[in-house]
């Protein structure tokens, strides 16, 4: 219990001094908690004595949060290895982007190719990538974004301290002071020329505790999901089933996929 099985197991793997060793899920038994305090446990004695383990899981994050490199396997082939980061941030293609993680996959066709490239998502035409000059003009092809990577902003004029901006934001925008008046988030958001602002409808909001899950329709092809972290009330701001929104992410955030 405690996971003492799995440090016997690990003891009596390591007492020969193997060059490499294998652990096939060995921490599938334990509950979350458990296994988290496992995987850095895990983590601090490979590196103490040295060895290379290759580590077999299911479980993405704990992935993420244990290796060095990542080789992802699809039917007998492995898809792509490297980085953690590598793998999160730069998928090779969209098995990989799905397997790893959640990603927002949203069809779209090269309008304007070029540095940066504009696209049609739906019946919108927005700048949507930094550089899609090696792709051609009308080809389908398909975004990939990371929940994180996305923000939510009420449309029109609200006010400033219910407008959806980190304290960080109201530093940056209007000094140490904060305004009492209104912003409006699309006049604020066109600003960076990186950034990709879509109007959009909340369909559902689900509260997970240091975050909200929004999924917004974007288009009748078209939805995506929206991770917000909960920062405090002061600058708190949630959406409600039926709210219309703008939906934000900057270019560089966004992978095109052509498979």
């Amino acid at each position: 219990s405690g996971g003492q099985q799995q440090r016997v197991a690990l003891a009596r793997a390591l007492v020969n001094q193997p060059q490499v060793l294998l652990l096939d899920e060995p921490l599938g038994a334990l509950d979350l908690k458990l296994r988290k305090a496992m995987q850095l446990e895990l983590k601090q004695i490979q590196m103490e004595v040295g060895i290379t383990f290759v580590y077999v899981t299911h479980d993405q994050e704990e992935a993420l949060t244990m290796s060095d490199r990542i080789a992802v396997m699809d039917d007998g082939l492995i898809r792509q290895v490297g980085e953690p980061r590598q793998i999160y941030e730069h998928p090779a293609n969209r098995f990989v982007a799905d397997f790893i993680g959640e990603t927002n996959f949203i069809p779209a066709v090269m309008a304007e190719p070029g540095q940066p490239a504009h696209l049609q998502i739906g019946s919108l035409a927005v700048l949507g990538i930094t550089d899609g000059r090696h792709i051609p003009a009308g080809q389908q092809i398909t975004l990939a974004i990371r929940p994180e990577k996305l923000n939510l902003f009420p449309q029109g004029d609200v006010p400033v301290l219910k407008a959806g901006l980190t304290p960080d934001d109201l530093a940056t925008m209007f000094g140490t002071q904060l305004p009492t008046g209104t912003v409006n988030m699309r006049d604020y958001l066109a600003l960076e020329k990186d950034n990709v602002v879509i109007p959009g409808r909340v369909v559902e909001a689900i509260y997970i505790g240091t975050d909200t899950r929004y999924r917004v329709s974007l288009s009748e092809q078209a939805e995506a999901f929206v991770r917000v972290q909960n920062y405090g009330a002061r600058y708190d701001i949630t959406f409600q089933e039926g709210d219309n929104v703008y939906v934000h992410w900057t270019a560089e955030n966004a992978q095109v996929l052509t498979e």
